[in-house]
């Protein structure tokens, strides 16, 4: 008798395996019926999901973002500063070394570099030990080159000192969200 009721709590085992794995099955093909790949439209651009980001095709190239337009509207940035970061052919975007988000930050500016063409941006950091790239600071700002800084902050924002632009972060996600902001700024989208 020991025996069949083992049996019995194996069958009703594998039969709650076998119903969890169909539903879940279910599931996807109903989400997927649902919206088979999900599109945002934002003004005269349509963004498509894709591995975890964001894609849109501007002027025959396909740009990466981690979040859409509507997604940064909120995002507290002056309008001097847009301005500056929508009409400018060159741009040089520095930090920190030190920064507590230094890493996040290289990591945003080098898909920045990766990707926009037009404006050049150039690379740089406030204090360049043992690096190659240039050393710049909002001193180095002119109005033909304006500098883009990341700095560390209580709260997060995008003002202007002079020609330079400060996006003053709390943490990663922000430092994700304000480099978004300024690759859609570029390239006219907001």
């Amino acid at each position: 008798m020991k025996k069949m009721g083992r049996i019995n709590q194996k069958a009703v085992l594998g039969i709650l395996i076998a119903a969890l794995m169909i539903l879940s099955v279910f599931g996807m093909v109903v989400d997927y019926a649902v919206s088979p790949s999900k599109k945002i439209k934002y003004g005269d651009y349509k963004f498509k999901a894709k591995q975890n980001y964001w894609v849109t095709e501007i002027n025959d190239k396909e740009y990466t973002f981690t979040f859409v337009p509507q997604d940064l509207e909120e995002l507290e940035i002056i309008d001097q500063a847009k301005a500056i970061l929508k009409n400018k052919d060159v741009y040089t975007i520095t930090y920190d070394p030190d920064n507590r988000d230094a890493q996040d930050i290289a990591q945003v500016l080098y898909q920045i570099e990766q990707e926009i063409t037009k404006p050049i941006v150039e690379p740089a950091l406030t204090n360049n030990t043992d690096t190659i790239l240039l050393q710049r600071s909002c001193a180095n700002a002119t109005v033909q080159q304006p500098v883009i800084y990341y700095k560390e902050a209580d709260e997060a924002k995008i003002t202007v000192d002079g020609n330079c632009v400060l996006v003053e972060s709390v943490d990663s996600r922000d430092i994700v969200m304000q480099s978004d902001l300024i690759k859609y700024l570029f390239l006219g989208v907001m």
